[in-house]
C-alpha cells in the first residue's frame, strides 16, 4: 500500500542536511497521510475481534482501540493477550511500529489497521461507522439498580480510556469485553459490567441512569446511555454483531472452514491439499477461539488430564494435536504464536483449520 513513496519526488533544489531530511519526512508524513485516510473510508470498521474470528476473511479492516496513548496497557493487551504477538525488546510487552497511534497487522486472512482512540485518524474511523450501514446501535433495555455488595451483572470489566472516545466506543467496547455473556451494563459514565441475568434490585424509574457517556462530541445525539451512581444501562450484547455482512463470499469462507484431523506426522498444509484445502497460518487461531480442550476431545479422543500445554516443548509448532508414543496418547495445546500450518512431527496427528475458497473481491 505504501509502495508509492520515494523520496526522490521532494524538492530537487534541497540536495543536503537537515533541510533535505525535514522536506523528506514532510513527505513522507503526506503520503501517510493520504494513505491511511483512504484506506479507512474503503475497510470495514470493527471495534471487537470477535467479529473478525466469526465473519470476516480476505477483507481490509480497521479495528478501533480504546486506548489513550502508546503508553496505554490496551496495546499489549491486544497484541500479547488477544493476539498472541510476541514481545519485542524484552519480556514484558513493548510495542513497535505504532506511528500517531496507528500500525497494521495481518490477522486470519486480514489486513488491519489499527487505530487507537487517541490518533489523529480516530475521528475519520467514527465518522465511517456512523456512515456505515453495517453499524446497529446496542439494543438497550432499559435503567436497573445495582448494589456494591450484590452485583446484579457480577462481572467486572476495567477498560482503560474507554469514556475518552466517541460513544460507541463506551458501548461497543464493553460489549467486546463481555464475550460470552447475554447482556453488559454501563455505569456511571463508562464503568463496564457483564452478566447472564439482571433485575436482582429492580427497575431504576429515575432518569440518573439515563445521562450520555462522556464524549468528545458535545453535540452527539446518538441514544446511548452510560448510566449513573449504582444505576446500570443494560444492553443485550447478542444485537450489537447482528449486522449484515456485505461481503458473501468471506462469510461463505468463515462459516465453511472445515477442522480436519491430519494423519501421523503430516503437517496441516499436506493435511489441507489432501482435503482440497489451503491451510493459512493466521487461520489457525480459529482452533483456540473455537474452543481447543474441546475441539481435542471431539477430534481426537483426548481425556482432560491427558491434555497439556505444549508452548514450552517441541511441540509447540505442532499443537493443538495427539502425539502417540509407546502406547501412551497425550495431547498438547499451545498459544497462538507458535501455530504453523507447516510443522509436522512424527506420531503426531494436528488439528487444521483448511480454507476451502478464496474471496473474489
Amino acid at each position: 500500500m505504501f509502495g508509492s513513496l520515494r523520496l526522490s519526488k521532494g524538492d530537487s533544489s534541497i540536495k543536503t542536511g537537515l533541510a533535505y531530511k525535514k522536506e523528506a519526512m514532510n513527505l513522507i508524513h503526506y503520503t501517510y497521510d493520504d494513505n491511511i485516510y483512504k484506506f479507512i473510508k474503503t475497510a470495514r470498521v470493527v471495534t471487537c475481534l470477535e467479529e473478525i474470528e466469526n465473519n470476516i476473511r480476505n477483507t481490509n479492516v480497521v479495528y478501533h482501540l480504546v486506548a489513550t496513548s502508546k503508553k496505554d496497557r490496551q496495546w499489549a493487551l491486544l497484541f500479547t493477550g488477544k493476539l498472541g504477538a510476541i514481545s519485542v525488546g524484552g519480556h514484558t510487552a513493548r510495542m513497535r511500529g505504532i506511528h500517531s497511534g496507528t500500525v497494521f497487522i495481518h490477522y486470519m486472512s486480514n489486513l488491519i489497521l489499527v487505530v487507537a482512540t487517541y490518533s489523529p485518524y480516530s475521528n475519520a474511523v467514527s465518522m465511517k461507522k456512523e456512515n456505515d450501514n453495517n453499524y446497529i446501535i446496542p439494543n438497550f433495555l432499559g435503567c436497573y439498580k445495582d448494589s456494591i455488595s450484590n452485583r446484579d451483572l457480577p462481572v467486572v470489566k476495567e477498560i482503560t480510556g474507554m469514556v475518552r472516545g466517541k460513544i460507541p466506543i463506551a458501548s461497543e467496547t464493553c460489549s467486546c469485553e463481555c464475550k460470552g455473556f447475554k447482556y453488559f451494563g454501563l455505569q456511571n459514565g463508562g464503568e463496564c459490567f457483564c452478566g447472564n441475568s439482571f433485575g436482582t434490585h429492580g427497575v431504576d424509574t429515575g432518569n440518573i441512569c439515563k445521562k450520555k457517556c462522556l464524549s468528545n462530541d458535545d453535540d452527539d445525539d446518538t441514544k446511548i446511555f452510560c448510566g449513573g451512581p449504582l444505576s446500570n444501562a443494560i444492553y443485550d450484547r447478542t444485537m450489537t454483531f447482528q449486522r449484515e455482512e456485505k461481503n458473501i463470499e468471506a462469510k461463505k469462507l468463515a462459516n465453511d472452514e472445515p477442522i480436519i484431523v491430519s494423519n501421523l506426522g503430516e503437517s496441516c498444509t499436506d493435511a489441507c491439499i489432501r482435503t482440497n484445502g489451503i491451510c493459512y497460518d493466521d487461520l489457525l487461531p480459529r482452533l483456540l477461539f473455537t474452543g481447543v480442550d474441546e475441539l481435542l476431545q471431539k477430534k481426537l479422543n483426548c481425556k482432560i488430564n491427558m491434555i497439556k500445554d505444549g508452548s514450552s516443548t517441541k511441540y509447540r509448532n505442532v499443537a493443538p494435536a495427539l502425539h502417540m508414543h509407546n502406547g501412551v496418547n497425550t495431547c498438547y495445546t499451545t498459544i497462538v504464536r507458535h501455530l504453523m500450518c507447516k510443522a509436522k512431527i512424527g506420531n503426531v496427528q494436528r488439528l487444521c483449520v483448511c480454507a476451502i475458497g478464496s474471496s473474489s473481491e
